[in-house]
C-alpha cells in the first residue's frame, strides 16, 4: 500500500526570498501613497520632489503660493493677448502645447527653479511650467503710467510666455541636461541664448498685436526695457538692505541685444525667420 506523500515546506532560503518580495512590494506602496495624495490635490511631481527635499516644505509651498486672481490692469490685457497668440502658434508647431499655468501673488512666492526658497517679482518656471507674477512687481512698472510702462509690460509678459513655449519645445529641458557637461561660460551662452530667441518670438507677437504695435509708434522699444530694468534695479537695491530674492533679472543678455532680436521678430512676423543661434543648435 503506497504511503502518503508528507507535506514538505520550501526550503528556507526560498520562504525568506518570498517574505523579502512582499515587504519591498508592501514598502514600495507605502512609500508612493503621500505622491499619490499629492497628486490627486492637484500637485506638479517635480515640485513635489522639490518641496520634499526643502526645509520649507509641501505645507509652506501651498500656504504661500496662493493665487490672488488675475492679473489686474493692462498688464492683464496684454497677457491674455500673449497667451492666446503663443498658444496658437504652439498648436501649429504640434508639440503637445499646453498654457502655462499661472499664479498671480502678492510680496512672495515659492518656486522650484529656486530651491524652494521665498522670491518676488515676474518670472516663469520651467520645473512646474508656471508664470509666477508679482502683481506690485507690474504695478511699479505701470508707474509713471504711459505708453512706455505699458509697452514694458507688454515685453515682460511675452517674454514670459515665449520661455513656456521654449519648454513646450524641449529647449530648456537641453539646458538642464547640460548642466553637468558644459563650463560655465557656455551655459551663460546657452542662457543667454534662451533669453534672445524669447525676445525674438516677443518681437513676432508685438507685430501681430494692435494694442503693441500702436504702443511702438509712440516709443522705441528699448526705453520700455530701460524701464524693466529700473525696476529691477529697484527691487534689487531694496532687498540688498531688507533681504530677498528676484525670481527674474534677465541679467543674461543686455538690453541692447534684447532691444535687437526683438526688433528682428517684429520686422519678420515670423517664428521661424531669425537666423540659428549657435548655442541652440542640438
Amino acid at each position: 500500500m503506497r504511503q502518503p506523500v508528507p507535506h514538505v515546506l520550501p526550503p528556507l532560503r526560498e520562504r525568506y526570498g518570498r517574505v523579502q518580495w512582499v515587504l519591498v512590494c508592501l514598502v514600495a506602496m507605502l512609500a508612493g501613497l503621500p505622491i499619490l495624495v499629492f497628486r490627486m490635490a492637484g500637485a506638479d511631481l517635480r515640485t513635489i520632489i522639490y518641496a520634499a527635499r526643502s526645509n520649507s516644505g509641501w505645507d509652506s509651498y501651498h500656504t504661500q503660493n496662493t493665487s490672488e486672481g488675475s492679473l489686474q490692469g493692462p498688464a492683464g490685457k496684454l497677457l491674455d493677448e500673449a497667451l492666446a497668440e503663443f498658444e496658437r502658434h504652439g498648436i501649429e508647431l504640434s508639440i503637445g502645447y499646453r498654457p502655462p499655468d499661472l499664479l498671480v501673488y502678492r510680496n512672495r512666492a515659492i518656486s522650484p527653479c529656486h530651491g524652494m526658497r521665498s522670491v518676488s517679482g515676474a518670472f516663469y518656471c520651467s520645473d512646474d511650467e508656471q508664470l509666477y507674477l508679482e502683481q506690485g512687481f507690474f504695478d511699479d512698472l505701470e508707474t509713471p503710467f504711459g505708453p512706455k510702462s505699458q509697452l514694458a509690460q507688454a515685453y515682460l509678459v511675452g517674454c514670459l510666455t515665449a520661455q513656456h513655449l521654449q519648454t513646450r519645445m524641449g529647449l530648456r529641458d537641453r539646458l538642464q541636461d547640460s548642466e553637468l557637461t558644459l563650463t560655465a561660460a557656455e551655459l551663460r551662452g546657452l542662457r543667454r541664448a534662451l533669453q534672445l530667441q524669447a525676445a525674438y518670438w516677443t518681437g513676432v507677437w508685438a507685430s501681430r498685436s494692435p494694442t503693441v504695435r500702436e504702443l511702438l509708434r509712440q516709443v522705441p522699444i528699448h526705453e520700455a526695457l530701460r524701464e524693466i530694468e529700473l525696476v529691477f534695479k529697484a527691487r534689487s537695491d531694496r532687498y540688498s538692505i531688507e533681504g530677498g530674492e528676484l525670481g527674474e533679472t534677465f541679467d543674461g543678455a543686455s538690453a541692447e541685444l534684447r532691444a535687437s532680436w526683438f526688433d528682428l521678430g517684429y520686422k519678420s512676423g515670423d517664428y521661424s525667420a531669425h537666423p540659428e543661434l549657435p548655442e541652440l543648435t542640438p
